[in-house]
């Protein structure tokens, strides 16, 4: 579920996204599949075959020339656990759906950090990781 406030940004980034040509739109989703696939270290036919694309598809994809489907986009969202937002372009970073209001004010808190913050965060978080395993 998101806050008020990440479903007021959550708009504006579709309401951005409406703005778009077809193609503008599909080099956005292509980024973003590009993006999930460096993320797993899979190569073009073992992202789609996760994916149940076929190989010449998930190019077309990758590549721009192709719109995605929804079902497409909800089998790549069940296989990587990543929100939809994420693929469509309104999320900044591939994140699973927020179970809750405390999961969805960390991703708003997430969304809004740049790398270096990012990593930091990343850090911080290994290091409680550790003290909680020990």
């Amino acid at each position: 579920m998101l806050t008020k406030r990440g479903c007021d940004e959550l708009e504006d980034n579709r309401k951005k996204l409406a703005k778009l040509s077809r193609e503008e739109y599909r080099s956005v989703v292509a980024e973003r599949l590009k993006v999930i696939a460096e993320l797993h270290d899979l190569d073009t036919k073992v992202f789609a075959e996760k994916c149940g694309i076929s190989t010449r598809r998930m190019k077309n994809l990758m590549n721009g020339t192709a719109n995605l489907r929804i079902p497409e986009m909800l089998d790549i969202s069940d296989a990587f656990n990543v929100g939809i937002e994420f693929i469509m372009g309104c999320y900044p970073y591939p994140l699973p759906m927020p179970k809750d209001e405390t999961e969805a004010a960390v991703y708003e808190l997430v969304g809004k950090m740049d790398m270096d913050e990012l990593k930091e965060f990343k850090d911080r978080l290994g290091e409680k990781l550790k003290e909680t395993e020990s």
